[in-house]
């Protein structure tokens, strides 16, 4: 046993410097290339390995991207499934990450990684003409932002989502649940507030607008006056309806491990 033990630690001191990374070369450039094939063969090579969340959560978005949107679905439910079973945490590995480093742990996911699960989910719904199922995904994102919220120490942390929060207001708009995309509206609002206080982001003047339209037809005068100031007003609604455009651009920045090392 004792030549075991440091054999073990040395073998998963190892496969911790490898990851998810070591896949994913050229990932991005394939992707702006719209060369999904490609992007499929380097995201196959990282199915199996400790960052299976990541693997799934990629391909999810690509199917996405190539507009099978029941494919992309599917592979967005087995993240979720997989996210919820990786915060269940395994003894073991957590013992290894302890004498090693943390790399020998699977990837969980960030908080806003899981939000946008259903972000996806419920936009893919949506496409397919089920709406139902995609007011069941708002539902689940509003949940998870309640829960983060509940439990951040830390003010400027991660706990809530300006964006998920408007998008999921104007799906509950659209389909006539004024109530839920009313809270979803001041929970934006609110969210921004936060965020022009930490980081000098105000809340958006159509997201204002959509607050007052919806808080005025349910007769909530007095609370969007109280949110929003005195003398709130609404612009006529358009005739014809209104045209919501979800823009995409660029890429979230790459995480990278660095290591310090403490004698002891």
């Amino acid at each position: 046993m004792t030549l075991r033990i440091p054999s073990l630690i040395f073998l998963l001191f190892f496969l911790g410097c490898s990851g998810y990374a070591s896949y994913a070369v050229g990932f991005r450039d394939r992707l702006a290339r719209k060369d999904y094939e490609g992007v499929r063969l380097s995201l196959n090579k990282a199915s199996k390995g400790r960052d299976k969340l990541l693997y799934f959560l990629e391909k999810g978005l690509v199917d996405r991207y190539q507009g099978d949107y029941r494919e992309s679905n599917i592979h967005f439910e087995q993240a979720e499934r997989l996210a919820d079973q990786l915060y269940t945490r395994s003894i073991s590995r957590e013992m290894a990450a302890l004498l090693t480093n943390d790399a020998v742990r699977a990837y969980r996911g960030d908080k806003f990684e899981l939000v946008f699960i259903n972000y996806y989910r419920s936009l893919n719904y949506w496409k397919l003409g089920l709406h139902e199922d995609a007011l069941v995904e708002c539902r689940k994102a509003n949940e998870k932002l309640s829960r983060y919220a509940a439990n951040a120490k830390n003010p400027t942390s991660y706990r809530t989502d300006a964006f998920i929060h408007w998008m999921t207001g104007l799906f509950y708009e659209a389909t006539d649940e004024l109530n839920d995309a009313y809270v979803a509206y001041r929970d934006a609002h609110m969210a921004y507030l936060t965020y022009r206080k930490a980081f000098g982001i105000s809340p958006p003047p159509s997201l204002s607008q959509d607050l007052i339209r919806v808080g005025m037809k349910l007769g909530f005068a007095d609370d969007v006056e109280g949110l929003i100031g005195s003398g709130s007003s609404t612009s006529p609604e358009p005739l014809g309806g209104e045209l919501i455009l979800l823009c995409e651009t660029g890429f979230v920045s790459r995480k990278f491990q660095e290591e310090i090392n403490l004698p002891i």
